[in-house]
């Protein structure tokens, strides 16, 4: 799995005092979309310094954006090995962990980045993540609101869709509903409207599910995922016992490659 590092590339890395030329070669070379370059010079860097902590880091990060998450792991290790006070490389190590599964690895160490940076909201945000992926709902609407603490506006909108689907699993549906409505005004894809339509879902309300399913669905976006949509909005109208336009919805869903499970439709056979 490949991880474009946003704060990597952004420039926010504290590169600290460097000798080496080709350690700043290196880094324009990343910022000018060369990360093959890149990846090479940072090499000479680590051949003729090979406890140079930070180049390690690079290192680690650009195999990982190239593909090769296993030879990153092992610079990163390193890199950690040498100074074991750089955030930025933790945080690196989680989402090669995460990407390999290791949850448990990934938030133990993008929980120590945080202690290393506690205003970082990148860090939280990766967490909430990696929380909601074992079910911790709780740590997962923690970490969205100390990003929000942090951060009102919440530069990642998508922190608000996370503490929305957390609140919803522990049932507590207004909060759910607020975020969700929050992350529909923030963001600019139709993507809320399905998670509202879920949040609606569990609620009871079935028609309002229908209505926001039926938004996601009508938008001409063509990278969206219409074939669930379809299921969702199919398994909704059975709900309000519109079996026809419950079987259209689901033959609908089939067209895009969706099974549905035969007990749904044995009423439009």
């Amino acid at each position: 799995m490949k991880f474009f590092f946003t704060l990597l590339l952004s420039g926010s890395v504290a590169f600290g005092q460097q000798n080496d030329p080709n350690f700043l070669k290196g880094f324009e070379e990343l910022m000018n979309g060369k990360p093959e370059k890149s990846l090479k010079t940072f090499q000479k860097v680590i051949k003729k310094d090979p406890k140079n902590a930070k180049a390690l880091m690079f290192s680690g990060s650009i195999k990982s954006l190239l593909g090769n998450d296993s030879g990153a792991l092992i610079d990163l290790n390193n890199s950690i090995a040498v100074d074991s006070s750089i955030g930025e490389t933790y945080h690196y190590r989680s989402l090669i962990k995460y990407a390999f599964n290791d949850y448990k690895g990934a938030i133990e160490d993008v929980s120590l980045a945080i202690k290393l940076d506690t205003e970082n909201t990148g860090y939280f945000y990766n967490r909430a993540k990696f929380n909601y992926e074992i079910k911790n709902y709780k740590g997962t609407i923690e970490d969205g609101q100390a990003i929000l603490k942090l951060d009102q506006t919440s530069s990642n909108p998508y922190i608000l869709f996370y503490m929305a689907q957390a609140y919803a699993e522990l049932n507590e549906f207004m909060p759910a509903l607020n975020l969700a409505n929050e992350f529909i005004l923030f963001d600019k894809s139709v993507s809320g409207y399905i998670l509202r339509g879920d949040i609606h879902y569990k609620m009871g309300n079935y028609a309002i599910a229908a209505d926001d399913y039926e938004i996601y669905i009508a938008d001409n976006d063509p990278n969206l995922n219409r074939g669930e949509a379809y299921m969702k909005r199919g398994t909704t109208y059975l709900k309000l016992r519109m079996t026809e336009k419950a079987c259209d919805s689901f033959y609908s869903a089939k067209e895009f490659g969706i099974d549905i499970d035969q007990n749904l439709m044995k009423e439009c056979d």
